[in-house]
């Protein structure tokens, strides 16, 4: 049921835009405007109920859910910031809750490249070997940037055909 209102094309415009947005503000101001991410989800909602009536809606209700359920512990524990959190709801309302698996890993796999460009970064800019302390000066990484990347590899994947990957 989640999945199929997720291939719309307008869903998946707005749902890249707003990732890009978030990532674009997340780089220059190290933060995520509640204006864009209570407007992506609320825009996420609409649509998936333009497109795919009181099911869309459930179907986008259940993923922003999941979404928060799943990243609420993160931001608790400071692993996630409260913008990254909300960021997801939006991807989750957008594609559902049968799509966040495969946000999950390709999130996962951009994170992933990330971090290492950022250890990368450090390493070249010493004069030693290994890099030492922080590398980024006490400061957090902009996750922002893997929630784009990975949800706009999501969106590619299932332009591609290719089906959400499930656990159920």
């Amino acid at each position: 049921m989640s999945s199929m209102f997720a291939t719309e094309t307008p869903i998946s415009v707005v749902l890249a835009a707003t990732v890009v947005l978030a990532a674009i503000f997340d780089i220059k101001f190290r933060r995520i405007p509640n204006a864009l991410t209570a407007s992506g989800a609320i825009a996420m909602l609409g649509l998936n109920y333009a497109f795919g009536s009181l099911d869309g809606l459930i179907a986008s209700l259940l993923g922003l859910v999941c979404a928060f359920a799943a990243h609420f512990l993160l931001f608790v524990w400071g692993a996630l910031g409260a913008g990254d959190v909300k960021l997801l709801c939006v991807v989750g309302a957008a594609l559902g809750a049968g799509a966040l698996l495969t946000v999950w890993i390709f999130v996962a796999l951009a994170g992933g490249v990330q971090s290492g460009l950022i250890v990368l970064r450090a390493y070249l800019a010493t004069s030693d070997a290994e890099p030492t302390g922080t590398l980024l000066g006490g400061r957090k990484a902009c996750y922002a940037i893997a929630i784009a990347a990975g949800t706009l590899g999501t969106l590619a994947w299932r332009a591609m055909g290719h089906e959400y990957i499930s656990l159920f």
